[in-house]
């Protein structure tokens, strides 16, 4: 069970690759898919009447940001839990909160997802690390 958790994280280095890759592309359809679902927000169209830049980016928070949502709960009870607590903590009480100052300014909300993705990156490439290699105790380490 260990091995097929750490490979679904393997898989999500690879979705961040990608998505760091086509950042441009994904941002500007992400801000589109954003007003389309904001001027329908009280009387939202069937699924199968949405063009396809929001079809592609509920599929994609669907499939990729609820799950990571969950192995991130999953983590926590893990010998890692400290590594997902402070990832969970600079993701929701950081990054959002900068997201939601700066809104209205696409180069720095831009410069934020990269920046996020280059993060996520990081830390799930040291979370399998860690696991496999390293097996520090970050907690006992830095308390």
């Amino acid at each position: 069970m260990k091995h097929i958790f750490y490979f679904l994280w393997i898989l999500f280095i690879v979705y961040e690759l990608i998505y760091l890759l086509t950042a441009k592309e994904n941002f500007w359809n992400w801000k589109k898919a954003s007003i389309y679902i904001k001027v329908f927000k009280n009387k939202m169209p069937k699924y199968s009447d949405m063009p396809d830049f929001v079809k592609h980016a509920i599929l994609k928070f669907i499939l990729f940001t609820i799950p990571v949502l969950i192995f991130q709960v999953v983590g926590l009870l893990s010998f890692q839990w400290f590594v997902f607590l402070c990832w969970m903590i600079f993701g929701y009480l950081v990054t959002m909160p900068l997201f939601k100052i700066f809104k209205k300014n696409h180069c720095i909300v831009f410069s934020l997802v990269v920046f996020e993705t280059i993060v996520n990156i990081i830390i799930v490439v040291f979370i399998i690390l860690n696991a496999y290699h390293f097996k520090l105790d970050l907690f006992n380490l830095i308390f």
